[in-house]
């Protein structure tokens, strides 16, 4: 793929972001404010985007969507729009998480344990540790995050957004967290790391990213087992 003319969404938390860039050069990136009406803004904002480079969809060559984790709504929106545009347009649909993008924006800061912080709801966080030997998924509670920092051997930087609701709780551990991005990450970089990843070949088919059942599926469960009962 000589030039990068792709389409790249994010609506996996309360932000909708969209980056278009075409021929390397010219780009468009927006996002919007805290509001879950995703499946109402994601075409009417990518139509924006592609009318303000001046071009049309089929100038598009990939499409790049994030798979997570974030609201299990969100993921299945956007997941659902990047495929169903790649496949009028007969181009390719590459995923990349929200771990991803951080992971890029850090890549030549190794003198710290990265840990985003993502509100996964019921008081636990969706989160991981970049730069260090442990380079799992995980749903845990402030508690549990907490403990894992306390076994880190770099000092740890929290980004994201949802921080802040953790926040209290590692003052009062007496942690003293360094806080960058704390409106997360940005559709610009957001663009900035999609390009990156597509030219290091480090993305894939998009598969979401679920640490967890959603209510919906723990709901079925429950009804199933006292029918079967």
């Amino acid at each position: 793929m000589e030039r990068l003319n792709f389409l790249a969404i994010d609506s996996t938390s309360s932000s909708l972001k969209i980056a278009i860039q075409i021929d390397d050069e010219v780009s468009f990136f927006e996002q919007t404010e805290k509001s879950m009406n995703h499946l109402e803004r994601l075409i009417p904002l990518i139509d924006k985007g592609i009318k303000h480079i001046g071009k049309n969809k089929r100038a598009l060559n990939c499409v790049c969507v994030c798979e997570g984790p974030g609201s299990f709504t969100g993921i299945r929106v956007g997941i659902a729009t990047a495929q169903g545009i790649a496949f009028a347009g007969k181009i390719p649909c590459f995923g990349f998480s929200v771990f991803d993008v951080y992971n890029y924006l850090y890549r030549n800061k190794n003198e710290s344990i990265i840990v985003p912080i993502i509100d996964a709801k019921k008081h636990r966080f969706y989160t991981t540790f970049l730069h260090s030997n442990d380079f799992s998924h995980y749903d845990l509670s402030a508690e549990d995050i907490i403990e894992k920092i306390k076994g880190l051997n770099k000092p740890p930087i929290f980004v994201g957004s949802d921080y802040f609701m953790i926040q209290d709780k590692l003052i009062d551990c007496g942690v003293k967290p360094t806080v960058e991005y704390p409106q997360g990450f940005s559709a610009k970089e957001m663009l900035e790391a999609v390009t990156f990843l597509i030219r290091q070949n480090k993305i894939t088919t998009p598969e979401p990213v679920y640490l967890r059942k959603s209510e919906a599926e723990i709901a079925l469960e429950e009804k199933l087992l006292k029918i079967s009962e």
